[in-house]
């Protein structure tokens, strides 16, 4: 015959861990109320919510949401007032703000054109110190600032805000034209600086495999940032040439388009079909042609 299996009993201590923290009897049809405030598990979810009945009833929703929880709510709330007064200490008559920050982009200094109607001569005076500001920082020549100026002189004194608040928003957002122009001139002139020093190396005349596809590579590159050169140039080109369309200026807008570019005092373009003919005389001229 079979033993008997006799029945294990359940630890003494199972019962006593499960009326402690959590009720698990289903009472007529219902699950036990439950109440997370009085739960020794979440008392830091319990501090959230009593310290945010101080903030009142609008913001406790935000000071539970927010990403590290009440502090982090009241250092932002913080921030935003300490700016917001430091910004109304520092407005001139056109409601710009005279700290230089991303507060100031174009689309904020646009808002407060239309918000508040500030077409007038101060605010092309506003315009003109921060675009200038923002030129003199990312270096731009004194020949493409007055090229741009003289572009949109004969507009509309709202086109001309209009136009002056998009290129500092574009600047701000290093989107512009002339800022793209300038970055394909470093790369370019780095390219070249780079090939020079290459060849100083490989003057032996012994060219490894491996400094063959470094060559081909940096060949490649340089080809492609001319590229860039060109198309920065029709870019910023076009920029003129369509603020003297708005203009009304057909004789400019016909001439633009020999509009030089200019780098270090040199027309740039044509610099380029003559600044890579020393790489005729290295021994990289065996391998390419």
């Amino acid at each position: 015959s079979r033993p008997m299996r006799t029945q294990s009993k359940p630890p003494p201590t199972q019962g006593k861990r499960e009326a402690k923290g959590w009720d698990s009897r289903f009472h007529l049809e219902k699950i036990p109320h439950y109440d997370a405030l009085i739960d020794s598990h979440c008392r830091n979810y319990a501090e959230i919510v009593k310290k945010s009945y101080k903030l009142g009833a609008k913001q406790q929703p935000n000071a539970m949401l927010a990403p590290g929880g009440l502090r982090a709510l009241k250092q932002i709330r913080n921030e935003r007032v300490r700016e917001d007064s430091m910004e109304s200490r520092e407005k001139k008559k056109t409601g710009f703000p005279k700290e230089r920050g991303r507060q100031s982009t174009g689309i904020h200094i646009r808002k407060k054109i239309k918000a508040q109607n500030l077409i007038n001569q101060e605010t092309i005076s506003a315009l003109l110190e921060e675009i200038e500001y923002l030129w003199n920082v990312y270096r731009i020549d004194k020949y493409y600032q007055q090229a741009y100026l003289e572009s949109i002189s004969k507009l509309h004194i709202t086109t001309y805000i209009q136009l002056l608040a998009k290129e500092i928003e574009n600047l701000y957002n290093e989107r512009a034209a002339i800022q793209r122009l300038y970055m394909a001139f470093q790369k370019r002139e780095e390219a070249i600086k780079y090939f020079k020093e290459f060849c100083k190396a490989i003057s032996d005349g012994h060219i490894t495999a491996e400094q063959k596809e470094t060559a081909k590579n940096a060949l490649e590159r340089l080809r492609t940032i001319s590229l860039v050169v060109v198309e920065s140039g029709v870019m910023f080109r076009d920029q003129l040439k369509a603020a003297y369309y708005l203009a009304g200026e057909e004789e400019k807008h016909a001439t633009i388009r020999n509009f030089p570019i200019m780098f270090e005092e040199e027309n740039y373009l044509l610099k380029m079909g003559k600044d890579t003919l020393f790489l005729s005389e290295t021994e990289l001229s065996k391998i390419f042609n």
